[in-house]
This record gives structure tokens, sequence and C-alpha cells, in this order.
């Protein structure tokens, strides 16, 4: 009985252990940020327009102008 819990503790303490270092990473492991880029819309075949915006705490937004084909159908503003 007391090799049963033990054994039991020393599971329950493993994967308290796994749970919490999860947690305590859980930025670094779902999200992992790159300073370059992998992919422009040229890639796609996609005409487009590199575009800076200064926002007023100092902080520049890169992004880019997509033109659709077809001027009627509007614009969209897509914020990832």
């Amino acid at each position: 009985m007391r090799t049963m819990t033990i054994t039991l503790l020393g599971l329950v303490l493993s994967y308290g252990a796994i749970v919490g270092l999860a947690f305590a990473f859980q930025d670094q492991l779902l999200f992992q940020p790159s300073s370059r880029l992998l992919a422009t819309p040229d890639d796609a075949g996609m005409p487009y327009e590199t575009v800076h915006l200064d926002t007023e705490d100092g902080e520049t937004l890169h992004g880019w102008w997509i033109p659709a084909p077809d001027v009627s159908r509007g614009t969209l503003l897509f914020f990832h």
C-alpha cells in the first residue's frame, strides 16, 4: 500500500509540475513572434504597397495596402 501511495503522489506531483510549467511559459509556447517577414502578398501574386503608421506613443506599425481589383467592393481593414 505504501508503494502505491508513493507512486501516486509522485505522479500527481509530476503532473502538477508539468501543468505549472506550461502555465508559466504559455506565452513562449503558444506565441512565437518573428521579426523577419516569412511571406509577402507578392508571394501570392497580389499587388501591394508597404505602409508605416506612427502611433501617438512613438511606435511604428508596419502593414500592407492591397488594393481591391474591383473598386466598387470597398476596403477591408484587417488587424492581426
